[in-house]
């Protein structure tokens, strides 16, 4: 879905008119229902992630089968009801991937299952202080998810950043158990190619 006229204004613009992309999204995934389509996963990157997580919430129960939320915003989004932001009540299943938790993205859990990329804070390569480089990330990583033989591999984790246990590990990205469930970390290489296996 093209939304970049909107997305392009300044921030608050585009926060404001979130939900009438989300209502127009709702509506072309209920004209794909309604022609058959039945296997609809969603990925929305930063405000994206959001516009998916509202569609969601006015889907119903034709919502999507699945939710890709790549780092969703954080500003305006920290205390709002849940029907206004991306969570895990909008698809069947919802993976988020958090790669800067400092100022753009949240660090709050709102998937069935949320990676903290490098625990979701710079990531390497981005230099200390470049927080746009570690935002953009987490398409990045998602789109190499999809073509990577080693892949990106997780571990169980809690949000005070202490390991509950190495195991289980399970594999993120477009190839993520459906059934994953917790917040788990990803390590990441600085460079081309990011995936690291289970190499950390």
């Amino acid at each position: 879905m093209n939304w970049s006229a909107i997305a392009a204004s300044n921030y608050v613009t585009a926060v404001a008119n979130l939900g009438y992309v989300a209502i127009d999204l709702a509506k072309m995934v209920s004209m794909l229902r309604r022609e058959g389509v039945r296997d609809i996963h969603a990925i929305g990157f930063s405000l994206g992630a959001h516009v998916t997580g509202i569609a969601g919430y006015y889907l119903g129960r034709d919502k999507f089968n699945r939710i890709t939320g790549l780092n969703p915003a954080k500003p305006f989004f920290m205390n709002v009801p849940l029907k206004d932001k991306l969570d895990a009540t909008d698809a069947y299943f919802v993976d988020v991937y958090h790669t800067e938790t400092i100022i753009e993205g949240k660090n709050e859990k709102c998937g069935h299952v949320d990676f903290y990329v490098n625990w979701g804070e710079i990531q390497p390569g981005c230099g200390s202080l470049n927080i746009v480089c570690s935002h953009f990330r987490a398409p990045i990583y998602f789109a190499e998810s999809i073509i990577s033989n080693i892949g990106f591999w997780g571990f169980p984790i809690n949000l005070l950043r202490l390991t509950q246990t190495r195991s289980p590990w399970i594999l993120a990205g477009e190839y993520v158990d459906k059934n994953a469930f917790g917040s788990y970390y990803v390590g990441t290489n600085s460079h081309y190619p990011y995936a690291k296996g289970r190499s950390f």
